[in-house]
């Protein structure tokens, strides 16, 4: 709503005004000339739609320095003319929740009310909009900035600090610099993983303890933040299963330690164990939809999608995949190993997805050949936040590749995007012929629609620069 009063109000204006025939485009240009501009101008359209909320009219009112000249600008919005930009959003919104509700196998009847939350829905054409064409009773008793605010903190609520195993080791009064250089050396041959629920109905929470490395002789203790349950020191295993005793109707902090053979504390491996007794938690966000990687489709000589995570699976995830190199890479050419990982629908095809992020290793990053049929590793994790690391290691050069994506913040070709617009309009076309020859009318009437769909998007994607 905020971009569609600047798109189609507030930049039109400012052209009028200063003459400026690249303005648009110039705006979208990340890192442009005029970022610090939209930022601010992006903060006058919610103002102003927040005002067209309750009021008949508004004015944006601001100054700029424009191609070293000050303007003064006075733009006034009524909220018809804000109805009318704002009404293909919203019925664009109601479809997509028509859609999943049809996905899902329900109707108006099954769903009791909907509840409105975030400040879009202060507006009263969204209310209307959504009680005439979803028929289903609206509920917007509670205040829907306040509703977002309240989410937030029961969900912040059940985070903890984890402080870096730098920070941990700085923390600590009683270590020098020397001995930290030579803990930290001990423990980078151990490396401990924890399996548990953080949230529980029991008396007791079963955790897992999981250990790579020079674990032998080793102790671990778990020790409750009131003192109340401690295991004393036992011997580390390479799996190792506990059963911690919660106290009822509180959060329980525990305190995972490690400890050499003489019995003293690693403390850079020091973990903090909360679960969460008897109350309402929150376990994280859960992911809107699959992540999977492109993967060849040898039998039909194209691609398909490898789902890695599910849609609603609860974040964080973890994965680790393995596979075989396809073809040989001689060192230093031009040939390359390329992982697309892409957000969207597993069953679909590789181009309805959006691509989270691209990892490409050529020839010129190897150490040696790379020979075809050898092993690759992959892990993948994406935390609370939706961002992606991932590692690549090959078996074969013995050399490790990592990256970080934002789920949240989508990386795409222009190139690869319109090329994959040119194939899919081709394949729409012949499509449609091919109805049209066998006097299929039916089938001609909804392909004939994809494409006119389609079509609708063209010249917004010509005008794409990167950058935008």
């Amino acid at each position: 709503f905020d971009f569609a009063i600047i798109e189609k109000i507030i930049v039109p204006e400012i052209i009028r005004q200063t003459g400026i025939e690249d303005f648009e485009q110039e705006l979208r240009i990340k890192y442009g000339k005029y970022e610090k501009l939209y930022y601010e101008i992006m903060y006058y359209a919610e103002e102003a739609k927040k005002e067209l909320s309750h009021s008949a009219s508004t004015v944006i009112e601001f100054s700029a320095m424009l191609n070293d000249k000050k303007y003064d600008f006075f733009i006034p919005v009524t909220k018809e003319k804000a109805n009318e930009i704002f009404l293909p959003i919203v019925n664009e919104s109601i479809s997509l929740l028509k859609k999943v509700m049809n996905n899902n196998g329900l109707t108006s009847e099954n769903i009791n009310q909907v509840i409105l939350v975030g400040g879009t829905t202060l507006l009263p054409l969204v209310r209307e909009q959504v009680a005439l064409q979803m028929s289903i009773p609206i509920n917007f008793s509670s205040d829907p900035t306040v509703s977002i605010a309240v989410g937030a903190a029961y969900y912040a609520a059940n985070k903890y600090y984890e402080p870096s195993i730098i920070a941990q080791a700085l923390s600590s009064d009683d270590i020098i610099g020397e001995v930290l250089s030579e803990e930290t050396a001990v423990a980078a041959d151990l490396e401990i993983e924890t399996s548990y629920s953080k949230s529980s109905r029991d008396k007791e929470e079963v955790l897992l303890l999981f250990c790579k490395g020079n674990y032998e002789g080793r102790f671990f203790r778990i020790i409750r933040s009131d003192g109340g349950f401690d295991t004393g020191y036992i011997p580390l295993k390479a799996k190792k299963t506990e059963f911690l005793s919660l106290i009822p109707s509180v959060n329980n902090v525990f305190s995972l330690q490690i400890y050499e053979s003489d019995h003293e504390e690693i403390k850079n491996l020091r973990q903090e164990i909360s679960i969460t007794q008897g109350k309402y938690t929150i376990g994280g966000q859960p992911l809107p939809h699959d992540i999977s990687i492109e993967v060849d489709d040898l039998e039909n000589k194209t691609t398909r999608l490898e789902v890695i995570f599910e849609r609603n699976s609860l974040l964080p995830q973890k994965r680790t995949l393995y596979r075989e190199i396809s073809k040989t890479i001689k060192k230093g050419s031009k040939d390359a190993v390329v992982i697309n990982i892409m957000e969207g629908d597993k069953s679909s095809r590789p181009p309805s997805n959006l691509t989270i992020g691209c990892i490409t290793i050529t020839g010129k990053d190897l150490a040696t050949d790379l020979v075809k049929g050898s092993d690759i590793e992959i892990q993948l994790h994406i935390d609370d936040s939706r961002v992606l690391h991932t590692s690549v290691f090959l078996v074969m050069t013995q050399q490790e590749f990592k990256n970080v994506f934002s789920v949240s913040e989508k990386q795409i070709s222009l190139d690869r995007l319109r090329e994959q617009y040119n194939l899919l309009e081709n394949e729409l076309t012949n499509t449609i012929r091919q109805f049209q020859y066998n006097d299929n009318d039916l089938w001609e009437i909804k392909a004939s629609a994809l494409l006119e769909d389609l079509e609708s998007v063209k010249e917004r994607l010509l005008k794409l620069k990167s950058g935008d």
